[in-house]
């Protein structure tokens, strides 16, 4: 994993880099511009969070096949889809209560489906305009 994350640095011979999971491009003037990150760690509220993670907790209620989180605005959004019609978003969002600290409790919504892309993956990207 060392070598996975510290690797030779382009501009500076016999130097290392470390990866850090920000993405990043050179402008024309040569300024660093920060385009987001490479997986689905957000800092929200003081903490550290995995948005799959959040996903994971969504999923361990057994009424529910399928879970995203997304980050917008500063607030989490987090979406189930249930099999039973009687299973609803309180019921949801009192789950994830036994597992997360109130304040990183996403708002949620239940679905019947999940929006999916051409590859059939989660499109977050809709989930996120439905808002």
């Amino acid at each position: 994993m060392t070598e996975y994350r510290f690797v030779p640095d382009p501009n500076t011979p016999g130097k290392k880099r470390f990866r850090t999971g920000d993405l990043a491009k050179y402008d024309e003037h040569g300024r660093l511009l920060f385009l987001g990150r490479n997986d689905r760690q957000i800092k929200y509220r003081e903490h550290r969070l995995e948005l799959f993670e959040v996903e994971a907790l969504i999923l361990r209620h057994p009424e529910v096949s399928q879970a995203a989180v997304v980050h917008k605005d500063d607030q989490l959004y987090g979406f189930a889809c249930v099999k039973n019609p009687a299973i609803n978003a309180d019921v949801i969002t009192q789950h994830l209560k036994q597992y997360l600290l109130e304040s990183l409790v996403p708002e949620v919504r239940a679905l019947e489906a999940m929006p999916l892309t051409s590859h059939n993956k989660i499109d977050y990207s809709k989930l996120k305009e439905g808002i």
